[in-house]
């Protein structure tokens, strides 16, 4: 059992680090809650059907879970940080070349870029670990549960912005 003061120290001591990781983690949130929530709407302007939207959406968050797994595997084997910084590149180019593409191309970079997206998620929770052994539990809750909250806070300003610009134009 740790102290109160022992857990602030620990988290002290570790601040910068997990700070970084909240940070890393809150874009990440931000950009697949926008993804979750506005990407039906997308679709139906681009003239999709409410069902087909649906199905991409589910096709998209599908990926997203297979990123969980590949990420994870990826980084026991070539370095947590390493597949958290080509991942996280990597998810912000594919993702814009889904919107800037049509058919089975756009279908690709957005499943593949929310599978880059999603596969830091586990990485990020064992580094927030490792950076406060003793607090492993804490230390990812803070990491990515106010990273989940910052994603949330970030919908309603974004559906204004899409209100005001346009969906294509505010998910550009």
């Amino acid at each position: 059992s740790h102290t109160v003061h022992e857990m602030i120290e620990n988290l002290r001591q570790n601040s910068r680090e997990l700070f970084l990781l909240w940070i890393i983690s809150s874009f990440r949130a931000m950009v697949y809650v926008i993804l979750g929530s506005f990407l039906p709407m997308l679709m139906i302007a681009r003239g999709s059907s409410f069902a087909v939207s649906a199905y991409f959406l589910s096709a998209t968050l599908f990926a997203g879970m297979v990123g969980l797994f590949i990420g994870g595997h990826l980084s026991d084997i070539y370095g947590r940080r390493r597949i958290m910084a080509i991942t996280m590149l990597a998810s912000s180019p594919l993702l814009y070349a889904f919107l800037h593409t049509n058919g089975i191309l756009s279908t690709v970079f957005i499943m593949v870029g929310t599978s880059a997206l999603s596969s830091t998620i586990p990485v990020n929770i064992i580094l927030a670990q490792r950076a406060t052994p003793k607090l492993a539990g804490m230390a990812s809750s803070l990491v990515m549960g106010v990273s989940f909250m910052m994603g949330a806070l970030v919908a309603p300003p974004f559906g204004a912005l899409a209100d005001s610009i346009g969906i294509e134009t505010a998910m550009n």
